[in-house]
């Protein structure tokens, strides 16, 4: 299995009952047995992920073409694709990096 401790994904299982586990990394590979289980949801986030980590989660979820592609394309606009038995969440979150006067408000443009 490719090393996958230095992607940035976050793997959260919620198991039945009510659990929630996080996933490290290096058990990204399990996710198929997670998905075997009746009632359990795994949310991935994936932020900026190496190609190693894109071919584990094609793997694991069986993701359909289109999703991969989006996973792979950077900076789109937010969206909702719905495959058979997946819901795939695409969007861009922003930083703030410099603090504007003394309103205390962060902006990426300064």
């Amino acid at each position: 299995m490719p090393d996958l401790a230095r992607s940035d994904l976050t793997c959260l299982v919620r198991h039945p009952g009510g659990n929630v586990e996080a996933l490290p990394a290096h058990r990204v590979d399990e996710i198929d047995r997670f998905l075997a289980a009746e009632d359990t949801l795994i949310w991935v986030s994936a932020t900026a992920p190496s190609e190693d980590a894109i071919e584990v989660l094609r793997r694991e979820f069986d993701l359909h073409p289109l999703a991969v592609e989006d996973v792979r394309k950077q900076g789109q606009r937010p969206k909702l694709d719905e495959y058979p038995g997946q819901h795939m969440i695409g969007m861009t979150s922003i930083s703030c990096l410099s603090w504007i006067g003394d309103s205390g408000i962060r902006s990426p443009w300064r």
